[in-house]
């Protein structure tokens, strides 16, 4: 059953070979006659409401301007009656023929000139623009897909242009029925032009212009039919075809205003908009301006300025609707757009200062000194206007300040700034992800084949992020190509439509995931290079936000630490000044030199003096003229060497009492074994000397 389906297909895409074929058929029958079989009069002319009027003239006897209303024997009311009648029918070079003009009442000879090289160049000239349309619908035909009804009404307005000039430049003639033809040609556009803006850059979906399509397709047979039987005015066409473009304009200016921004549709729409512009502004402007300004036109450089506008239009259609399949071509698509755009639209300014300035300026030397300024002015100002008119472009066709192109320079001169994940966050989503129409990705890293931590997600639910961890090892499998959708089943797996792998140095550290994309969630070659190329860069990046983190944690941790350290030792602290301060015996500190550092309550209470006054006096203080001067002096030895000391003294309180006292004076000593200070614990004895004294005093009278 394989095999039979293959040879389908095939027969299919041969098939569709038939269309160009057929089209180009059409122009080699119509240009091989006018250039071979057509008569060459010595005239150009255009059928107007009274006669046939005279573009150009190698006749002695005719002028530009005049106007014919007959032609041998034909007369222009049955040319105009009759759309089969031919002028100069089977006049051969040298014959002489009868032409009469508009006014006049007698007809004059002219003989038929033989054709030059040169005669038959222009009528091939003519018909050249054939080509543009037909080049860019085979384009279509060729290598455009999907092949969805976008891509057939694209491909049937492209060729129906390139027929329809073909018709239009050799009608004038009426061969071949040319005449009626382009009427017919002209009613089918009409709805086809209509029918192809409500499709792209997306289909407007309703009963209603699905409706409004059938009357207009049936309008148009209508049409066709009694166009052929020319039961119709000659100027019911143009009637047919300022239909079709109005409602075309009417269509795009409804979907500017509805579509948002930067989404496709949006950018779309503007890019077909600003094709419209390019197209026809320039012979519009090199027709208009010369008027404006005083001068007539040059009918010939208007034609011809217009001849080479109007192929841009098919391309701007075709780039708007298709820049993402075009694959490595998109940006240079992009420039060669901007640059024959801007080389179309830079010229008519130019000519507008120069015939301004010529119809100011009287002199000739003024004139001269004029034209040499703005010239070079327009010379030197082109590369940074060009640089302007191509950024314009890229906002036309990406909707940001940047092209998909400057991505990786722009991103190279951000990336130092994005120390941390939320500035690393804000450059993909703020800068990368809308510069390539992406809306539904993420990024996650991996160990081993489990996911680890989720740098970022945009627009997916909890499930789909979730369903990630069970197909790892396939997602990395992928890695760095396009996965499309496996089928119409819902799978929360199979939002993925590719994978960049993250790596360092050989090792992969992540996935960089993306979902839908506007129009079509198609990601082509060139775009998996670029987001590869991106992956390159931002890997580097995510490990030193990890490293900064982790340093960040420790920090943090270290911080905890020494505030739960800090808290104990403030506990701990808060206890043995608990424990000091409800001591019964006198405690104090000092530091190496005996200076008092610390005395407790009791101390106070001991001495009679309060903390601050007893707060830097020394131990060479404690003592009175009560107190042995060898005991001073032992104790002061002892602080010297770093020594324990005990022994009692007798001190003098604040009030001038004196009291007994032991005092125990102790070395504190640091980690490398150096004095930091003294502890000293003072107890009251005075009761248990007067304790001893009477004791002395009751054995000493027992005794006796």
């Amino acid at each position: 059953m394989n095999a039979p389906a293959g040879i389908g297909l095939k027969r299919k895409e041969w098939a569709l070979f038939l269309i160009p074929s057929a089209t180009l058929l059409v122009y080699v029958y119509y240009t091989f006659s006018f250039v071979f079989l057509t008569p060459y009069p010595g005239i150009l002319f255009t059928a107007r409401e009274n006669g046939w009027f005279i573009n150009d003239s190698a006749q002695a006897d005719l002028a530009v301007g005049d106007v014919l209303v007959r032609i041998d024997e034909l007369y222009f009311g049955a040319y105009q009656s009759n759309r089969l009648l031919v002028p100069f029918h089977n006049l051969e070079p040298g014959a002489q023929v009868a032409v009469q003009k508009l006014g006049d009442s007698n007809p004059i000879l002219v003989q038929m000139p033989e054709p030059t090289v040169n005669d038959r160049l222009k009528r091939l000239l003519a018909t050249s623009s054939f080509f543009l349309f037909w080049l860019a619908g085979t384009a279509v035909l060729l290598f455009l897909q999907p092949r969805d009804k976008r891509w057939a009404l694209l491909l049937t307005f492209m060729y129906l242009i390139a027929i329809w000039l073909t018709l239009g430049a050799v009608s004038a003639w009426r061969i071949g029925g040319s005449r009626l033809l382009l009427g017919a040609t002209t009613w089918l556009l009409a709805p086809v032009l209509i029918h192809l803006h409500l499709v792209i850059p997306v289909p407007i979906a309703s009963r209603l212009t699905r409706g409004i399509i059938a009357c207009l397709y049936l309008f148009a047979i209508g049409g066709i039919m009694l166009e052929l039987a020319q039961l119709l005015p000659s100027s019911a066409p143009l009637l047919g075809a300022l239909l079709g473009v109005v409602g075309s304009i009417a269509i795009l200016g409804y979907r500017l205003v509805t579509s948002p921004r930067k989404s496709a549709a949006g950018l779309s729409t503007r890019l077909m908009f600003a094709g419209i512009l390019v197209a026809f502004t320039p012979g519009i402007l090199y027709e208009l301006l010369p008027r404006m300004l005083g001068f007539s036109p040059t009918t010939t450089v208007s034609l011809s300025i217009s001849l080479l506008a109007i192929p841009i239009l098919p391309f701007f259609y075709i780039y708007a609707v298709y820049k993402r399949q075009l694959g490595a071509l998109e940006f240079r698509t992009n420039r060669l757009i901007a640059v024959y755009s801007f080389a179309l639209l830079y010229p008519p300014l130019f000519l507008m200062f120069i015939l301004y300035g010529i119809n100011w300026l009287e002199s000739a030397g003024d004139r001269t000194i004029y034209l040499l300024v703005i010239s070079t002015l327009f010379v030197v100002t082109t590369p940074a206007l060009l640089n302007y008119f191509q950024r314009f472009v890229n906002r036309l066709a990406y909707g940001t300040r940047h092209d998909p192109e400057e991505l990786i320079r722009i991103f190279a001169n951000q990336v130092p700034s994005a120390l941390d994940r939320a500035n690393l966050i804000r450059l993909i989503e703020g800068e990368i992800l809308p510069s390539l129409l992406i809306r539904q990705s993420c990024m996650v890293l991996v160990e081993g084949e489990d996911i680890g931590d989720l740098i970022y997600s945009q627009q997916l639910r909890e499930e789909e992020v979730g369903y990630i961890c069970q197909d790892v090892r396939e997602l990395l499998h992928i890695g760095n190509h396009y996965r499309p959708p496996k089928g119409e089943v819902y799978d929360p797996k199979d939002w993925v439509r590719l994978a960049i792998l993250l790596k360092v140095r050989s090792e992969t550290k992540g996935l960089w995931l993306f979902g839908k994309r506007d129009p079509d969630d198609f990601y082509p070659q060139a775009d998996v290079e670029l987001l590869s190329t991106l992956a390159n860069q931002i890997t580097p990046v995510i490990e030193n936000i990890q490293l900064y983190e982790a340093l960040q944690q420790h920090a943090q941790g270290l911080a905890i630490e020494v505030a739960d350290r800090t808290t104990e030792l403030r506990s701990e602290r808060d206890r043995t000044q608990a424990i000091l301060d409800s001591a019964g015996e006198g405690i104090f500190f000092t530091d190496p030199e005996g200076r008092i550092l610390y005395a407790n309550p009791k101390m106070n209470q001991l001495s009679g003096f309060s903390t601050e006054e007893l707060l830097g006096s020394n131990l060479r203080d404690l003592r009175s003229d009560q107190t042995s001067a060898e005991s001073v002096r032992k104790m002061i030895r002892a602080t010297e060497k770093g020594e324990k000391w005990t022994g009692n003294l007798t001190l003098l309180r604040k009030d001038g009492h004196y009291y007994d006292a032991n005092l125990t004076i102790s070395p504190l000593n640091s980690d490398d074994n150096r004095v930091a200070g003294f502890v000293g614990v003072q107890s009251d004895i005075s009761r248990f000397k007067e304790i001893d004294r009477l004791k002395t005093e009751i054995v000493a009278n027992v005794s006796h």
